[in-house]
């Protein structure tokens, strides 16, 4: 049985709306091992591939996208374990209202 959740890992957590975002999820060892579902504000990314997500940020994304990395051992009964994660979507407009021109 796995003792610990999972991990999420590979890239920052600051992306623009239309970059591309690789993630990996590690499991603890588990035997069977464990199934892996991967979120994206708690919608099912169904093309993700068993350990890793790999998808662009939408066009229209702004503020933050929530992650979910769900490892689910099918035994009797089902053992689920999650990590979570918050990517911050930005783009060029937001990030002037932070950075000054003065003294240009």
């Amino acid at each position: 049985m796995p003792e610990k959740d999972p991990i999420i890992s590979g890239t920052p957590n600051l992306f623009r709306p239309g970059e591309q975002m690789l993630l990996n999820c590690s499991t603890d060892y588990s035997l069977p091992p464990s199934d892996i579902n991967w979120y994206i504000d708690d919608v099912i990314q169904k093309i993700a591939s068993w350990r890793v997500l790999r998808v662009r940020v939408p066009a229209t994304a702004s503020g933050a996208l929530r992650v979910r990395c769900e490892s689910v051992l099918q035994v009797d009964p089902p053992v689920l374990r999650e990590a979570r994660a918050v990517i911050t979507v930005y783009s060029r407009t937001e990030l002037s209202k932070y950075v000054s021109n003065k003294g240009m």
